[in-house]
């Protein structure tokens, strides 16, 4: 005989988001929403907030962070005489120094071309307002890669490809921030898909006629 526990089972409690409309066709449109929105705020933040103090209280718990505020801190921070980056201390012979700084090579010119796409960090006022072009250059394709995932809303696919050029700007002009690249690779690729499924559904809507 088996006896059956007139308890009732606990529920495990969980955080999240439930969405209760989402089909098999736009699963995946919450994921590449909060993609897109996590690179766009990075972006914006290495833009206006980035190394301007207002979140000093918070790194100041951060045991050895430390923001660069300017082209000189980038490369005193890798190339100085007791660098964290390079490991290089006073009395070293000039060959481990050149060695030593040769692999943080491509760190110096990340960081240097970070620091110069943020307005407290760039010496000069044209890099930030470069990055802002750029973001605001593939908003228009995010936006509308978004919609089309999660509702099937478009517009045609002549404007797409009109403004799939746009996402060459923060690809050639404004490459300071990686996030930003990551998101003009995301509305380019995310475009050229969009247009191929609607040519594809216009194409089987064709044949049933």
């Amino acid at each position: 005989t088996y006896r059956l526990s007139s308890t009732p089972k606990k529920s495990k409690a969980w955080v999240g988001m439930n969405f209760t409309s989402l089909t098999a066709a736009n699963r995946y449109a919450p994921l590449l929403a909060g993609t897109a929105s996590v690179l766009l705020i990075s972006s914006l933040y290495a833009i206006f907030i980035r190394g301007c103090g207002l979140p000093s209280f918070l790194h100041s718990h951060s045991e050895g962070f430390n923001v660069h505020k300017s082209h000189e801190d980038v490369f005193a921070s890798i190339y100085g005489s007791s660098s964290r980056a390079t490991n290089v201390k006073l009395g070293e012979d000039v060959a481990s120094m050149a060695q030593k700084n040769l692999i943080h090579n491509n760190a110096v010119k990340i960081a240097a071309k970070l620091a110069g796409s943020g307005f407290w960090t760039s010496q000069s006022k044209s890099g930030p307002i470069l990055h802002l072009a750029g973001i605001a250059a593939v908003i228009p394709n995010l936006s509308y890669l978004v919609k089309y995932a999660w509702n099937g809303v478009t517009c045609s696919a002549f404007t797409i490809m009109v403004m799939l050029p746009l996402n060459a700007i923060p690809l050639t002009i404004s490459r300071g921030i990686p996030s930003l690249t990551a998101a003009a690779l995301l509305g380019l690729f995310g475009g050229l898909f969009q247009v191929f499924a609607m040519n594809k559904s216009q194409f089987k809507g064709k044949m049933r006629i």
